[in-house]
């Protein structure tokens, strides 16, 4: 946003701002250049527009722009991403998964910052109550290595699997194999 800011002056454009999550949940509060950047993007673009009403209200908070926040969700292919039951069973004889279990979901980065140590606690506390649960990552990160020592101090290897990225089309698959997706994420624009 702030490099949009400083082409606006030189080669006169107009700058739309998309706040999608750490910009405004985290970045600004590292240092006061941060903050003042952030301030700036805000009371100086065209327009905003946020992916959440809360991110709004965060950002409003820090400062106020000149026009309203727009507050427009991501949007989603919901051809693609709409369950499809031969797709689901598909994808769970890959994985060896019957069709009576459970299966939980995880999309994104394997960072800290996605709460993916705290989904793999609360995932070790269910599986002592409901033996056929699963959960899958998928995605990639440097959490990924701590993450499976992890899964094997706790004997978990059966029951968690790690996809590595996936492609839009082969993402679909997972969606409709689970059962619930969770996203425990700390920064983003919509977790809670």
């Amino acid at each position: 946003g702030y490099v949009g800011l400083l082409s606006k002056k030189r080669f006169r454009t107009t700058v739309i701002c998309r706040i999608m999550g750490s910009d405004i949940n985290a970045f600004p509060y590292y240092d006061k250049l941060t903050k003042y950047q952030t301030k700036s993007v805000l009371r100086n673009s065209e327009q905003v527009i946020a992916v959440s009403e809360k991110l709004k209200k965060n950002a409003e908070n820090i400062a106020m722009p000149k026009t309203e926040i727009q507050v427009i969700y991501n949007g989603c292919d919901t051809k693609l991403f709409s369950l499809d039951e031969r797709k689901r069973i598909k994808m769970r004889e890959e994985l060896g998964i019957s069709f009576s279990a459970r299966v939980l979901l995880f999309v994104g980065r394997l960072v800290k910052s996605k709460g993916v140590w705290e989904l793999l606690e609360t995932f070790r506390v269910l599986r002592k109550e409901y033996k056929s649960l699963y959960l899958i990552f998928v995605g990639d990160g440097p959490e990924k290595k701590g993450l499976n020592e992890k899964i094997l101090e706790y004997g978990l290897e059966e029951n968690v699997f790690f996809t590595g990225i996936q492609l839009q089309n082969k993402l679909a698959n997972f969606y409709s194999a689970s059962d619930i997706f969770v996203l425990p994420s700390y920064r983003e624009g919509i977790p809670d």
